[in-house]
């Protein structure tokens, strides 16, 4: 598809097949523009066993297939006789039935909205992304600035490319329990607010699909990492990974070429629980007397994992951004430690960007305590308030005069058996908090 697909996604499916063919001359490939794939019906082509969707931009895919090519390849996935879909990162999202891209939803109806054919629907769940645990170019570490891929852990051992794709139980898409599920990959270093183990590869029936990269490898033109990005061994254990199972869900047989480093394929999951934060103080969350603490702090030699102790929300697609963490100086320093959460927006005062709290249970004299600053403009607000019935309402904390340097507050809770806290940033302007503490006896709080 010429409109929408990535650049380096092109040149990375190019490469993948013209590696695989290279010791298999039986395997044939054809790309595709969007307008062939209208013009194309697919499943009549009984030799046609595979379709590779690559990486992109799912929205501007969705509008360069139109209802037709859409339907084609929705066609060729359901016919009775043996097909595969293989998608790649933006190929994942367009298989769900639908998704969230940083927090905002795009489902049929908004689709319908916009005039644009909707999502295929063939995956019967939600998905979301981009996960902004894993890089962020607005507050993330990755270098050089505007850099949006980062190399992961998944939990077979191997490294993969990441490059905005999408996952489910990370936020706000449920986690899936489904027998014709199998996720054959996780993400080792990244948890999700409703599922601690992420994936980040799975098969689904005949599709599958990715989060990560796997057929990514180095490129000296368009947006693709540079030279030494991904080690040459990891490119080609990668490759073989990959075509073994694109085998598996198309039920073919085509000649894997011989790698130096021999893929591996452990599905076990890599987390049996959540990690317990220092802050604790070797407490366990959600139990007196620190009932919930974000410090937002990562220890040394490990991988910083982002928010996945709170639940991020909008108000308006793509305005403003989700909350994230930052542990560089660019936007200043944290009150203490290494990290903090920071929302930064530009956008009309009626919407704004939160992050709430797992609920916990608050008996008579629980405080809430953290830091916060901010610079805002144009009606900007930087507000916090807690809910006792799920969100169905909430109420606003009093909060003292907004200042550009860290100043701690402390405020009072109720009894609740169920509640939870939220930080919103609104408007113009930019927020930043640190030092989160719920605690159940303000005797603690110093």
């Amino acid at each position: 598809m010429a409109d929408g697909v990535g650049d380096a996604s092109r040149v990375w499916v190019q490469d993948l097949l013209w590696w695989w063919k290279s010791v298999d001359p039986s395997l044939n490939y054809q790309g595709l523009s969007a307008t062939e794939i209208q013009n194309c019906d697919l499943a009549e082509f009984e030799n046609l066993r595979i379709f590779l969707n690559p990486g992109g931009n799912t929205y501007n895919q969705l509008t360069s297939l139109e209802q037709t090519g859409r339907d084609n390849i929705l066609k060729f996935i359901q016919r009775s006789s043996p097909s595969a879909y293989v998608g790649f990162c933006a190929g994942g999202y367009l298989a769900s039935k639908e998704y969230y891209w940083e927090s905002a939803l795009e489902d049929e109806a908004y689709f319908n909205n916009y005039g644009v054919a909707p999502t295929l629907g063939s995956f019967p769940y939600a998905v979301e992304g981009s996960i902004t645990d894993i890089a962020d170019d607005q507050f993330g570490d990755v270098e050089p600035a505007g850099v949006q891929y980062r190399v992961v852990n998944v939990s077979n051992g191997h490294k993969m490319l990441y490059y905005g794709g999408s996952t489910f139980g990370w936020n706000q898409a449920p986690d899936v329990q489904d027998p014709n599920l199998e996720i054959l990959a996780y993400f080792t270093d990244f948890y999700g607010y409703l599922s601690y183990n992420l994936p980040a590869v799975w098969k689904y029936k005949n599709l599958l699909l990715t989060s990560v990269h796997p057929e990514a490898d180095n490129c000296t033109t368009y947006d693709c990492p540079p030279a030494g990005t991904i080690p040459s061994d990891n490119i080609l254990q990668n490759r073989a990974w990959l075509a073994t199972y694109i085998n598996t869900v198309a039920g073919t047989n085509f000649k894997i070429p011989a790698v130096p480093v021999q893929p591996v394929f452990n599905t076990i999951a890599p987390h049996e629980s959540y990690p317990v934060k220092s802050c604790y103080g070797g407490g366990t969350p959600g139990q007196a007397p620190i009932l919930f603490c974000d410090d937002f702090d990562v220890a040394d030699g490990t991988v910083p994992s982002g928010l996945w102790n709170w639940q991020r929300g909008q108000t308006a697609f793509n305005s403003p951004a989700p909350w994230n963490t930052t542990y560089t100086s660019k936007f200043g320093s944290p009150s203490s430690g290494n990290g903090y959460a920071i929302a930064s927006q530009d956008a009309s005062n009626s919407n704004w960007a939160s992050m709430s709290t797992f609920p916990v249970s608050t008996p008579s004299g629980t405080v809430l305590s953290f830091e916060r600053r901010g610079e805002m403009s144009r009606g900007g607000s930087f507000t916090a308030q807690y809910t006792t019935d799920a969100g169905s309402s909430w109420t606003n904390l009093k909060l003292a005069s907004l200042s550009s340097e860290w100043q701690k507050e402390q405020h009072d809770l109720p009894t609740a058996n169920s509640l939870q806290v939220r930080f919103n940033c609104g408007g113009s302007g930019l927020c930043a908090l640190d030092s989160v503490d719920i605690i159940s006896s303000n005797s603690l709080l110093v």
